[in-house]
């Protein structure tokens, strides 16, 4: 009895439909360029294709390394579903400059490297782009 319920168990587990939230680097900017000095800073794209909201406090991300990165997202930073975040090499002074730019729709959630605290910068080639949960998995990444 026992047996055949852990493996009923096992089997409605198997075949349950996960609720996890699926974060994708979609986009990837380096080396901009605009005229006249504005918004000319590196930036990339976090959707999340996911059933749910994530809470990104915690998490952090590395353009340089295949380990737990060193930029840490804010507290309260969240991606709700079908939401894009983008993550801009622009202190807070240059992102309107930056959203008039690229056309930014005010429903992105757009983090500068003010609130960031850094961003190295992203390579013309052979870089990589990753994101780490809190305890250090890698969750999404992208090498361009």
């Amino acid at each position: 009895m026992l047996r055949s319920t852990l493996l009923s168990a096992a089997a409605i587990l198997a075949i349950a439909p996960t609720t996890q939230a699926a974060l994708v680097i979609t986009e990837v900017m380096s080396n901009t360029s605009h005229g006249g000095g504005v918004a000319n800073g590196d930036w990339w794209e976090l959707t999340n294709t996911g059933p749910s909201a994530v809470d990104l406090s915690g998490y952090g991300w590395d353009d340089d390394a295949t380990f737990a990165g060193s930029a840490i997202f804010p507290n309260g930073t969240s991606i709700g579903i079908n939401e894009r975040l983008l993550v801009v090499d622009e202190n807070s002074t240059n992102e309107p400059g930056f959203k008039t730019a690229w056309n930014i729709p005010a429903s992105v959630q757009v983090l500068n490297s003010t609130e960031m605290g850094s961003f190295s910068g992203l390579g013309s080639g052979g870089d990589l782009i990753n994101v780490f949960d809190t305890g250090g998995a890698l969750v999404t990444g992208v090498t361009f």
